[in-house]
């Protein structure tokens, strides 16, 4: 915006109360108005309370209480197992291999579970 001197020896923006009076009845962003991205993604990692001690009975404890809280209806959608809960990786294929004693029923059930439920399900590693 243009300026000039006042005859005070103080300076006047000449158009500031036309550009406040825009600001005030331009929208603060533009954008579609369909729902998407209201919240960013929100994922609970089990690793936050377990540490890489999760099994089967924390991660499903942990979807009931998500649930009952509200908290999956606010947008905590998704439950992340962290790879130090899987076990080890297979010598072989070097594929991540779920314990049996720590998922009795394995991934792809516990997976299918969390589905079943709403959720979505994923895992972190750097193994």
């Amino acid at each position: 915006l243009p300026s000039m001197s006042h005859p005070q020896g103080r300076v006047r923006v000449i158009g500031q109360p036309l550009l406040r009076a825009l600001l005030l009845i331009l929208p603060s962003s533009w954008g579609l108005d369909n729902g998407l991205g209201l919240t960013p993604p929100l994922t609970y990692s089990v690793w936050n309370f377990f540490s890489i001690g999760a099994n089967e009975t924390h991660v499903l404890e942990t979807a009931s209480a998500l649930e009952s809280t509200g908290l999956k209806a606010l947008g905590y959608d998704t439950i992340a197992l962290d790879a130090g809960s899987i076990a080890f990786r297979d010598p072989v294929t070097d594929r991540l291999v779920a314990s049996k004693h720590r998922f009795p029923s394995g991934l792809r059930a516990l997976s299918d579970e969390l589905h079943r439920r709403g959720f979505k399900f994923g895992g972190y590693t750097d193994l």
